[in-house]
């Protein structure tokens, strides 16, 4: 079946023109400034024919970066030097964007989409890129355009909705506004990845019609790369499934970019005879979490006999967010989308072996070459430097998003406020004084802390003559535990150990940014000594004590 002739396809069609002729528009000026459909292939066969095969792998496996001049960002392509083919650095969202450096806090994914507006998604895409340049990054993971079927799914506030045609027309205007600042888009999680179960199943005309349609959207738009996603889907895994891959991305919607697995999504070198392009995140180092119960199949080298650590469900947690401190904690971390893999055959037995051949990795890392010759990248154009963000043209964009994505269930003549309510207004809780709504970092950008504004102040801002009072009720922040609980050893307060070796007391811990008193960067610390309350029992001390350590 032709996704492209089909009556799914016709039906799909009507539809969206119908809702573009009501709003959503394109930004013409970012529109055209998008990279034409079209790279030099003469260029790119000649490169492909100088290319040794572990060059050509090197464009379709992830590697390890310098660390001197590494990012943090997810992944790392690490490209053809001697013949001047660049590497790519490819970074998480949304929202926003996630490296070592901090990215604006841009609006959830599912509030861009609540502003029905592709204008509004559009200038959130121009954003997201030229964020990804000011930050030194090529691709941006993103738009998530799964649809939310399942609102118990971990993460469907990153997708656009429930709605195929607005989550196609949403993802696809942002994938306009981001490749038009010059860096490549990768949609994803294709496909079917829309709950939080891993083995689905789905009859082709819903296949077609509803999970894979905003797909046929992002690629109409010139995306770059498409992710697929962890799930099996009707019996493959998404990442080695030939009917999801072949038969509709690249045949039938016809895909010119290339097809990058989730990172561990790889669970056999033989997925790159069914449709896969690359492998991440491919190399990992010795001491990351990952390399626990993530495989690299796309190896050329001898085995690597290092033993591998066990699993730090901690250390891991910490890079993937964890939970919120106020909310009640999970049961442990889901690890469903990596399955214990048997097959361990990696590209180096496959090549021997014939089960892969030459022909298949120089056809894949051709789709990879594409897309760097489409973007200018040979000639020059990508950006891995890292210099000052848009700030003000971002945010800009950022608070007309979040006023458009705004909707207002119920009002009993309680908004707006007028003057005779700011002379005695009253905000209780502690979202009131300080930014609530931020999260765990997870896949997004952290946000810019300093710009970070409490309503209380927001409001005081606005409306410098209002009246306005301001109780706590539950405190986040609290107060440093105080030094006269604290001891070690019999002495004043608790012993610190560095890395290092060396020791020193500390009287309390409170070690932040705004008292100029943080950390090094990269440090293992640890404290030894007893805290002593000032009295037991659940109703003998009324306060709250935090212990804030920032590096």
């Amino acid at each position: 079946m032709s996704l492209k002739k089909s009556k799914y396809r016709t039906k799909y069609l009507a539809v969206a023109f119908c809702l573009g002729a009501l709003s959503v528009v394109s930004v013409a000026s970012w529109a055209q400034a998008v990279p034409a459909e079209k790279a030099d292939e003469a260029r790119v066969d000649r490169l492909l024919k100088q290319m040794t095969l572990e060059e050509k792998m090197n464009l379709i496996r992830g590697g390890l970066e310098d660390p001197s001049v590494y990012q943090g960002q997810a992944g790392y392509l690490p490209g053809v030097p001697r013949l001047h083919v660049p590497s790519l650095r490819m970074a998480d969202g949304p929202p926003g964007l996630l490296t070592r450096v901090a990215g604006q806090a841009e609006t959830a994914t599912m509030g861009v989409a609540a502003t029905f507006s592709a204008k509004d998604a559009e200038a959130n895409g121009a954003v997201i890129g030229r964020e990804a340049r000011s930050l030194g990054i090529d691709v941006v993971l993103q738009p998530f355009i799964n649809i939310d079927r399942d609102i118990t799914f971990a993460r469907a506030y990153n997708t656009f909705g429930e709605d195929p045609m607005l989550s196609g027309a949403m993802g696809a205007a942002e994938v306009r506004g981001a490749q038009a600042q010059g860096v490549m888009a990768m949609a994803k999680h294709y496909v079917g990845y829309d709950s939080n179960a891993y083995n689905i199943f789905i009859d082709q005309q819903t296949l077609h019609e509803v999970y894979a349609a905003p797909f046929v959207d992002a690629i109409g738009a010139g995306v770059s790369s498409v992710m697929c996603s962890y799930n099996r889907i009707n019996g493959p895994f998404a990442c080695g499934n030939s009917d999801t891959l072949k038969t509709i991305l690249k045949e039938e919607m016809g895909f010119k970019g290339f097809v990058t697995s989730d990172w561990g999504g790889v669970h056999s070198v033989l997925f790159l005879n069914e449709g896969l392009d690359m492998e991440m995140p491919g190399a990992a180092e010795a001491d990351s979490p990952f390399k626990a119960f993530i495989n690299n199949y796309f190896v050329t080298a001898p085995p690597d006999t290092t033993p591998v650590k066990p699993l730090d469900p901690e250390a891991l947690a910490g890079i993937l967010g964890g939970p919120i401190p106020e909310e009640p904690q999970a049961n442990g971390l889901d690890l469903g989308g990596f399955p214990r893999d048997n097959d361990k055959t990696t590209m180096r037995e496959a090549l021997k072996n014939g089960t892969v051949t030459e022909a298949t990795i120089t056809a894949a890392a051709r789709r990879v070459l594409y897309e760097i010759d489409r973007f200018g990248y040979l000639d020059g154009k990508q950006k891995h430097t890292v210099t000052a963000q848009n700030v003000e043209e971002n945010a800009a964009v950022i608070r007309k998003t979040a006023e458009d994505a705004a909707v207002l269930l119920k009002n009993e003549h309680a908004l707006p406020l007028g003057n005779d309510d700011l002379q005695s207004l009253a905000l209780i809780g502690p979202g009131a004084g300080q930014v609530a709504a931020i999260g765990t970092f997870g896949e997004r950008s952290p946000g810019l802390t300093e710009r970070q504004i409490s309503p209380m102040v927001a409001l005081k801002k606005g409306f410098p003559e209002a009246n306005i009072m301001y109780a706590v009720d539950d405190d986040m922040t609290g107060v440093p535990v105080p030094a006269s609980t604290l001891s070690h050893d019999g002495k004043p307060g608790l012993l610190r150990t560095e890395s290092r070796g060396s020791k020193v007391v500390d009287a309390q811990l409170d070690f932040t940014h705004s008292n100029g008193r943080t950390l090094p960067a990269n440090e293992t610390v640890t404290w030894k000594g007893t805290l002593t309350v000032p009295s037991a029992g659940s109703t003998g001390c009324t306060c709250r004590y935090w212990v804030r350590v920032e590096g």
